[in-house]
């Protein structure tokens, strides 16, 4: 697997390969920010 290599799930292409699920955070504003820092 080349890292610059497309990640597809379920017909739908990726360029990151992180990721983020609900779960842990308390609120949305939190996800939100967790996403824009991650650069994701």
């Amino acid at each position: 697997m080349n890292t610059q290599d497309p990640f597809i799930i379920a017909g739908r292409t990726f360029n990151s390969r992180l990721m983020i699920g609900t779960g842990k955070f308390p609120s949305n504003d939190a996800l939100h920010q967790a996403i824009e820092a991650s650069g994701a």
